[in-house]
This record gives C-alpha cells, sequence and structure tokens, in this order.
C-alpha cells in the first residue's frame, strides 16, 4: 500500500512539474502575474543584418533570445521591474483601445519600417516568453506562443504612446525619441 501511494505521489509530481514547463498562460496580463521576473530591455535593432566593409558580418546574431538566453551582445539597457512597475504594465495592457465615432476611421496608424529596439520578457518557470516593440512604426512581434504572436492587436496608438511613456519612466533613453 506504502509502494502504490508513493508511486501515484511520484507520479503526480511528474506530471504537475512537467505541466509547469509546457505552461502557455491565458495571455499575456497572466503570464505578468505569476512570473519570476519580468524585464524590459532597449536593444540594438533585433530585425537587421549587420555590414563591415559591405559584407554581412555573420558573427552577430541580432536575435534577442537565443535558445532561452538573453542576447546580451544587443542589449543596450535593462531594468527588472518591481511589483509596483508590473502593475503598471498591466494597467497599460488593459486599458480599453480607443473606439472612433461611427464613420470616422480608425485610429491606428503604422508604417511599415518594424525596427524593434525595445523588448519586455517574462521569465517564468525556466522559460523566456517576450515580445519587441518598434515604437518607430507602432509594431510588435513575437516568437514565443499563439497569444504572443498577437499581441500587436492589443494595441492601438494611445496604448503605444503610454507603452512608451512606460519605458521611459523606468529610465529606457535608448532609442525613445519623442
Amino acid at each position: 500500500m506504502k509502494n502504490i501511494i508513493l508511486i501515484l505521489f511520484l507520479l503526480f509530481y511528474q506530471i504537475s512539474f512537467a505541466q509547469l514547463k509546457t505552461y502557455t498562460g491565458k495571455g499575456v496580463v497572466d503570464d505578468i502575474k505569476r512570473a519570476d521576473s519580468v524585464i524590459i530591455l532597449s536593444h540594438l535593432n533585433s530585425n537587421v543584418a549587420y555590414f563591415k566593409d559591405g559584407k554581412i558580418i555573420d558573427s552577430i546574431d541580432t536575435r534577442v533570445i537565443i535558445k532561452q538566453k538573453l542576447n546580451t551582445f544587443i542589449v543596450q539597457e535593462k531594468q527588472l521591474l518591481n511589483q509596483k512597475a508590473k502593475k503598471e504594465l498591466i494597467k497599460i495592457i488593459n486599458t480599453a483601445k480607443y473606439k472612433p465615432p461611427r464613420g470616422k476611421p480608425r485610429e491606428i496608424e503604422k508604417a511599415g519600417c518594424y525596427n524593434p529596439h525595445h523588448s519586455v520578457l517574462i521569465y517564468m518557470n525556466g522559460e523566456i516568453f517576450h515580445w519587441e516593440i518598434c515604437f518607430g512604426c507602432r509594431g510588435m512581434s513575437s516568437n514565443t506562443h499563439d497569444y504572443y504572436k498577437k499581441i500587436d492587436e492589443l494595441f492601438d496608438n494611445k496604448k503605444y504612446t503610454l507603452l512608451q511613456e512606460f519605458f521611459k519612466k523606468q529610465g529606457m533613453k535608448y532609442e525613445l525619441y519623442r
């Protein structure tokens, strides 16, 4: 009987641990709340190749996350968010999107440059979830989970402005012009 209980306990423990490693959450806000830590970054453009003497420098990998580790080579500024800052970030994400009056065009203005210089990293259970932000064209992308891939749909001009001000308030200066 003791052996059966021990086996059931070990089996339950293993299943529980496996679920933590594959946790996909209910969304970005849920992940921020459950995160071990949340970090914001400013970094070199992560969407471009770098050249020297007219040739691409193959040795520079400009991805923000490489094999579940932060690519510190491209990082310009890094800020660990405290609980108050995490709540402020959640408030920005939860801010209602602008609803134009009937017959008026949508308010969102996007250019096509997509030169991301900022990121939000969410560390949870040994994994890194992240999204990259281009404040120039007001674009976002992520290669983390499906709901992160659609993070751009959560933001409009109002939220981009609030997010950019949030980055400035946290001490970020690199590539924040406005």
